[in-house]
């Protein structure tokens, strides 16, 4: 696990999501800007909450922003309201979001400029990391919820 001590704890408030169809788990491949976080790795949708919005409208949102599927295609699964990320590309920050699950419908994606594409990946590649950067703290925790999610076994909001 990666030392995340020196990294600053840098206020933020938006969501993390995961989004599973048919057993497998969409990435998407951050534009490699410097100004984002992560640039140029594959991780999952993310996004800043709007003043007044509640966390899971803006994971509805920021999922129909970056890779177009609609709210009517989704089926939640699973939240969890703090969870810390870090930036494993700059290695300076790390920031607190809400983690959600979603079940998809369907899997026709459309990335918009935030991401250089989307691939499906099987849960074995998120657990080896291959052509995937783990930016939660709490790494195996999270893989715990998005393993049950894979499988359908019955998850408690938190």
């Amino acid at each position: 696990m990666e030392d995340t001590d020196q990294y600053r704890l840098v206020e933020a408030d938006g969501v993390t999501v995961a989004i599973i169809h048919n057993k497998k788990v969409l990435l998407i491949k951050r534009v490699n800007f410097p100004l984002i976080s992560n640039p140029g790795i594959w991780v999952f949708v993310q996004g800043g909450r709007k003043k007044g919005e509640e966390h899971i409208e803006t994971a509805y949102r920021e999922v129909h922003e970056e890779v177009a599927i609609g709210r009517e295609h989704l089926e939640l699964v699973f939240e969890k309201k703090d969870v810390v990320l870090f930036d494993a590309v700059k290695k300076k920050h790390k920031w607190r979001n809400a983690f959600f699950i979603f079940q998809s419908k369907t899997q026709d994606v459309k990335t918009n400029y935030e991401s250089q594409g989307h691939r499906w990946a099987h849960f074995d590649e998120l657990l080896g990391e291959k052509e995937y950067t783990n930016i939660f703290i709490d790494k195996e925790e999270m893989l715990e919820h998005i393993r049950r999610a894979l499988h359908g076994t019955d998850h408690n909001k938190e």
